[in-house]
This record gives C-alpha cells, sequence and structure tokens, in this order.
C-alpha cells in the first residue's frame, strides 16, 4: 500500500497504468486467499468426497488427483476456487459441508465488498466529467456555505441559486463558464454581508 501511494505521488507514472496493476494484485490476492482458505478447510477433512477437492476431483478424473497432481496443478485448482467463490452467481452447486457453506457466505460479502471497491475505482477514469459542470456545482456549494455562515434570507438565496441556474445554461449554450451575478443581487448580498458591519461603527460614532 506505501508502494502505490508513492507512486502515485510520482508526477512521471501514468496513474491509469498503476491503477491497473493494483486491481490485477488485488484480483489476484484475494482469489489466492479465498482459494487457500478452502483448500485448507478441505485438507482438515482430509479431501473427503463432500469437500471441494473431491468433487473436483471426481468431476475431472483424467486431469485432477489428489495424491498424483503435481504442486502446480493443486495452485491452479486453488486458484480455481477462489476465483468462482468471488465470481457472481458461481454457487450454483451450494458446499456440500457445513465447514464451506459458512465460509461461502464471507465469500460471498467479501466479493460483494470487492466488486464495489473495484467499480468506485475504475468509474471515475472510465466516465469523465464535465469541468464546467463541476465548477458550477463548486461555486454553488461555496455559496450556499456562504449563505449559511452570513444567514442571509431564504428568499435571497432561492434568487441567487435561481439566477446562477439561469446564467449557467446561457454561458454552457456560449462556450463560457464565468457567471457574474447582477447589480441587483450583488447590492443584496454585499449589504446583508457589510451591513453589520456598517451598523456597529456607526453606533460607535466611526462613520
Amino acid at each position: 500500500r506505501a508502494y502505490f501511494q508513492k507512486m502515485e505521488m510520482n508526477l512521471e507514472v501514468q496513474i491509469e497504468n498503476l491503477q491497473i496493476i493494483k486491481f490485477t494484485l488485488v484480483i489476484f490476492c484475494s482469489c489466492h486467499s479465498v482459494g487457500c482458505i478452502f483448500y485448507w478447510m478441505a485438507r482438515l477433512q482430509n479431501f473427503a468426497p463432500n469437500t471441494w477437492v473431491g468433487q473436483f476431483q471426481i468431476t475431472m478424473p483424467g486431469v485432477f488427483h489428489v495424491e498424483d497432481s503435481p504442486v502446480a496443478e493443486h495452485y491452479l485448482a486453488i486458484l480455481y476456487r477462489g476465483w468462482i467463490g468471488l465470481a457472481p452467481n458461481s454457487y450454483r452447486m451450494p458446499p456440500q459441508n457445513w465447514p464451506e457453506q459458512i465460509f461461502s457466505v464471507s465469500v460471498m460479502f467479501m466479493a460483494m465488498y470487492l466488486s464495489a471497491y473495484l467499480l468506485g475505482s475504475v468509474m471515475p477514469y472510465i466516465v469523465k466529467k464535465d469541468p464546467i459542470a463541476e465548477a458550477f456545482q463548486k461555486r454553488k456549494s461555496d455559496f450556499v456555505v456562504f449563505a449559511s455562515q452570513r444567514a442571509l434570507p431564504h428568499d435571497l438565496i432561492a434568487k441567487v441559486l435561481a439566477y446562477y441556474e439561469f446564467q449557467n445554461q446561457r454561458k454552457v449554450m456560449a462556450g463560457n463558464s464565468s457567471i457574474q451575478l447582477t447589480r441587483t443581487l450583488q447590492t443584496k448580498v454585499s449589504n446583508r454581508k457589510y451591513r453589520p458591519y456598517i451598523e456597529r461603527n456607526v453606533q460607535r460614532g466611526q462613520v
């Protein structure tokens, strides 16, 4: 994690390529972890016929055998089991023993979390945001914060926001994102903003 954070700060690194590498590692490590736990649970039961390893051996007798297959084939089966555990709609045949069934529920929750993480990380690179719309929304949010801090009347806030919407549509059509308030609205906002200071100074006899 620290490595990826360091690389993200490097201006010479392409973020898109770095994200692809990160996603690949996350998926591989997740499949590896889930598959290894499933394999460990089957081994505790001596690879009985009701375990996934026993069923895998029965389903593919000419390809995989617990005692005769090399370590590489065992690990390939582990990755396969981890992948189908995390893939959607992969439990067409439910586990045949309680330990695997209980763990499968946890794997399903993990799969949903992993899907949400991947979608949340990938979508910003797939969906390109409109910079003009983003700037407009930020300007509106800043004004709402300013209006709340200054206790502006609700009708004035509504008028300013409505004017922002109207001018934004015009500026977007004209290809310009700058928005300026009319003189009347500027006067109302300035009056609400600076009147307490003026009245305080008047009471002190400074004006």
